[in-house]
């Protein structure tokens, strides 16, 4: 049987939220959610209000602390959790080496975005695993496989290239569908037309290799289409499009 069972949770923001409200759901022992403003925290979440806390010490007795804060202050927040306490940080960015804590710590890391308003199922979500106390380790593992269809052990060194990979398909993706979007606004165009064929996309590389889904007046070599759609850029977005035009160009110029 595993041996974590109550379960407390610092922080309120996006991951954290999430977290609570899955593990809630999934009847897991929560007793409590540290957060630095009770007041602040109950007006975004007020179906917690009875577990927030801003007392490090209501935390002594549980079997595990989900540490879910920036990067910035995951040392801070973490040097403060009682030392009997199991710590499990969900950074993907940051290594165990980083943290000054050596004793009792490890990753539980949801390799998922999250956004306010938006509810993610988390049960899809893949989970990575990584303690150098391999018995925590072993029981994080098979905490995080109740509740998670797909975890994984990797170190930190594995995770942060994950993470980096993961900006490229996440974080670099939305900034283009918002460069997109503001394009159309300045033509009174609805970017909703679009969203078919975003979701035709992301399904597509679940079926063949992204180089192999390439499609486009690059993946082509048709510089004239290029060419004229240059003309209808400026400034950042058109730094964008060369920018991808040319690796695009120089990945496949040889096939």
């Amino acid at each position: 049987m595993n041996r974590l069972q109550s379960i407390g949770i610092i922080g309120n923001g996006n991951v954290a939220s999430q977290l609570s409200n899955f593990l809630l759901h999934k009847n897991c022992k929560l007793t409590k959610i540290l957060v630095r403003d009770i007041q602040h925290a109950k007006n975004e979440q007020v179906i917690f209000s009875e577990l927030y806390t801003e007392n490090y010490n209501d935390l002594a007795s549980f079997d595990l602390v989900l540490v879910s804060v920036n990067d910035d202050s995951l040392n801070e927040v973490i040097d403060q959790v009682p030392l009997n306490c199991f710590v499990a940080y969900t950074s993907g960015g940051i290594g165990l080496d980083q943290i000054k804590r050596k004793e009792k710590i490890g990753v539980f890391y949801p390799l998922q975005t999250f956004s306010k308003g938006k509810v993610v199922d988390m049960s899809t979500v893949p989970v990575l695993i990584e303690s150098e106390d391999k018995a925590f380790e072993k029981e994080l593992f098979s905490f995080a496989k109740t509740l998670f269809n797909r975890v994984e052990i990797m170190d930190s060194k594995q995770r942060k290239k994950l993470h980096l990979a993961a900006v490229f398909v996440n974080n670099f993706t939305n900034h283009l569908y918002y460069q997109a979007d503001e394009f159309l606004k300045k033509y009174e165009l609805d970017f909703s037309l679009l969203i078919p064929l975003i979701i035709e996309t992301a399904n597509k590389v679940q079926e063949i290799s992204p180089k192999n889904a390439q499609t486009g007046p690059a993946r082509r070599g048709d510089l004239k289409v290029i060419e004229a759609q240059e003309k209808q850029l400026k400034d950042i977005p058109l730094e964008i499009y060369e920018l991808f035009n040319s690796s695009i160009m120089k990945t496949y110029e040889k096939l």
